[in-house]
């Protein structure tokens, strides 16, 4: 493209930068909005793409981007580009917790702008994460990004802290490997097992303890949340032991047995996604999750004084919505 314009990435402030770049449409915000630690959300990049991008990335792939729906870009003076490519992974991470996935697909790119022309180092296609039948994503906007803000703070901040909780880290790790998997056990299996690595269960009370220790951080139903969460462990179990997990409801037709499983995944889905998007967002929380002692003892308290600390349950459910 002779006398096209070089392309020049907004935001850039260093010589390195990251970004994660959404293609498909379902951002309605039209300004930056700031999710601090150097990483900026905006709507679009207007990019005219020159001969030296193109070369880069492709024709189509490059019109692709230019044309983008959504943009997380993480620059910062004297960061590396493997800080900041990290720092942009994981504010898509925040922003997959926080306004719920979209489906769409993203890309991580990286590299250096020198002499005023954007040197591409690395592309990369990130796991698409999806929403469980029957769960609708959520359009990004300004308030729902500025949100996210305090999740990618506490992701980060576990990110960097060697010392943080094994079981927090793991959990979080199986959250997001779990919205990316297009098994419907699997999705069942995983979130249950995400939940659990923040419950501390006593040894072969595993069920039980689950059903009794949930119901202080989430609620369906309160006459029935014991058995609704002692059900949904036990269909995990099911499915771990590579048992048929219809035989936990033997009078249900096939049909209405996938209609079961659907419905039970969704709830697990949306109680993984509101706990961890509240652990991560509340510093006083991240304090007793993040560290294997403060947890055993926050699961030793007495249950009015585990919710007192806790807050309000949150309300989860398995109906399409």
């Amino acid at each position: 493209m002779p006398g096209a314009k070089k392309v020049l990435l907004p935001l850039v402030t260093s010589s390195s930068f990251a970004c994660v770049v959404l293609s498909e449409g379902h951002a309605k915000f039209k300004t930056k909005v700031s999710l601090g630690n150097g990483v900026v959300v905006i709507p679009r990049l207007s990019l005219k793409p020159d001969s030296s991008w193109l070369e880069q990335l492709g024709t189509v792939f490059g019109n692709r981007v230019a044309k983008s729906d959504c943009v997380l870009s993480a620059s910062e003076a004297g960061v590396t580009r493997a800080t900041l490519q990290r720092r942009a992974e994981l504010a898509y991470w925040a922003t997959v917790i926080n306004c719920r996935p979209t489906g769409s697909h993203a890309h991580l790119l990286a590299g250096e702008v020198v002499n005023g022309r954007v040197d591409i180092r690395l592309v990369t296609l990130l796991p698409r994460y999806i929403y469980a039948n029957g769960n609708m994503p959520r359009p990004w906007t300004p308030p729902l990004l500025k949100a996210s803000a305090p999740v990618f703070r506490g992701i980060l901040q576990i990110d960097n802290d060697d010392n943080a909780s094994r079981c927090l880290r793991r959990g979080l790790n199986v959250l997001l490997s779990t919205l990316s998997a297009t098994v419907l056990q699997d999705r069942l299996h995983g979130h249950v097992r995400a939940l659990t690595a923040l419950l501390d269960l006593p040894r072969n009370k595993g069920t039980a303890g689950f059903a009794d220790r949930m119901q202080t951080l989430c609620v369906c139903s309160p006459a029935h949340d014991y058995d609704t969460f002692y059900n949904l462990y036990d269909l995990r179990s099911k499915i771990e032991h590579m048992l048929d997990p219809k035989e936990a409801n033997p009078s249900l037709s096939d049909t209405l047995f996938k209609e079961h499983i659907e419905s039970q995944t969704r709830l697990a889905e949306r109680a993984a996604l509101g706990v961890y998007q509240r652990i991560l967002s509340d510093q006083s929380l991240l304090a007793i999750f993040s560290d294997a002692t403060q947890l055993k003892s926050f699961w030793n308290l007495p249950p009015t004084t585990r919710r007192s600390k806790w807050g309000k349950a949150i309300h989860v459910d398995g109906r399409v919505r």
